[in-house]
């Protein structure tokens, strides 16, 4: 299911989104302007092509699969808003992590695909060191090459907590909020997977196998995504009007998420091997699996640490509005105390 028309060169894109996402991380807050910090991107993809680093023009690919994706990121940002100002984060403030999100997951998907696919990635055709001109082209061309998810998610939310930093915001507090979200467009998005045919799964002789490449029977590991991270966002958005503590509905579902994934990963088809730590052979996903489940536990502990020693802060991490369990914090603005950044 795809539609190909002409349009802007998707590498031509691609360095406009590079290039937004920088600028937007070395401007001040006090100054930025994200139809300013748009308008930049595009103006260095404009000199860069003027130079001959990317074409100005090329076919676009409109596919099921971008569908897809377009309908999870709307159906993730209208399920934030309303629980946004519960919080006390403006509309506007939700646009501007939108925009960094999505920006930041394009830009580490397509990273998270160059390092899986590396070295394989960095060669031509005949098996050539690709220049490094052609590799950065390559690079940019989000449209005709792959995408890793966990690339997404991490840049993408490195660079929503930081923008949370700048402006004061509690991130754990902010974490509950988005992370459900994301979990939700990543359902969605699991099924423009399955039009594309990518992410299949194993030959199975299973009753609900579908046919893949070649017309082999295979699981179809996108649809069990999809099914897996809609229970799970439906749990977690449950559970945040009854959540105690900031910071628990961002634990549950990134540890769930993450557990699934492993499991999910032993009835893929078109995994890349890797290790963990460099002991156990597994797919390159459930390696990275397992370093977000670590980082999650261990990150937890150092904040129940810090809560156990410091009763202002843990009379801090029961604020949460919103929640049947909510405690206000006493003498506190909302995204006002140096603590919340923890």
């Amino acid at each position: 299911m795809s539609v190909t028309v002409p349009f802007l060169s998707p590498a031509w894109l691609g360095v406009a989104l590079v290039a937004s996402i920088v600028l937007a991380t070395l401007v001040p807050p006090a100054w930025r302007r994200w139809w300013l910090v748009l308008l930049a991107g595009l103006v260095v993809a404009s000199v860069v092509a003027s130079f001959g680093g990317v074409p100005w023009t090329g076919d676009l690919h409109l596919t099921g699969y971008s569908i897809a994706m377009l309908a999870a990121f709307i159906a993730a940002y209208l399920v934030t808003v309303p629980r946004a100002r519960i919080i006390g984060v403006p509309e506007r403030t939700v646009i501007d992590f939108a925009i960094v999100g999505l920006i930041g997951g394009l830009v580490g998907a397509r990273i998270g695909e160059m390092i899986e696919q590396w070295p394989a990635f960095g060669r031509d055709a005949q098996g050539q060191s690709l220049a490094l001109g052609d590799l950065l082209r390559k690079a940019a061309d989000i449209d005709g090459g792959g995408m890793v998810w966990y690339g997404g998610a991490i840049l993408g939310g490195l660079l929503i907590a930081l923008v949370a930093w700048q402006r004061r915001i509690r991130i754990l507090e902010l974490a509950d909020l988005l992370i459900p979200a994301a979990v939700l467009g990543l359902g969605l998005g699991r099924v423009g997977c399955f039009l594309n045919g990518c992410c299949y799964g194993r030959p199975s002789s299973l009753p609900w196998a579908i046919s893949g490449r070649g017309g082999t029977a295979v699981h179809p590991t996108q649809l069990y995504e999809t099914i897996a991270c809609l229970v799970l966002f439906a749990l977690t958005w449950w559970w945040w009007r009854h959540r105690r503590w900031q910071g628990e509905i961002a634990a549950v579902a990134m540890l769930g998420y993450a557990a699934w994934r492993f499991i999910n990963e032993g009835l893929r088809g078109d995994t890349v091997g890797s290790s963990f730590f460099g002991l156990w052979a597994m797919t390159t996903s459930q390696a990275v699996s397992l370093y977000l489940a670590l980082a999650v536990v261990a990150l937890g502990a150092v904040v129940i640490t810090r809560r156990m020693r410091d009763p202002a802060l843990a009379a801090l991490a029961r604020h949460v509005p919103g929640s049947s369990n909510h405690r206000p914090a006493k003498d506190q603005a909302p995204g006002n105390d140096a603590p919340a950044r923890d």
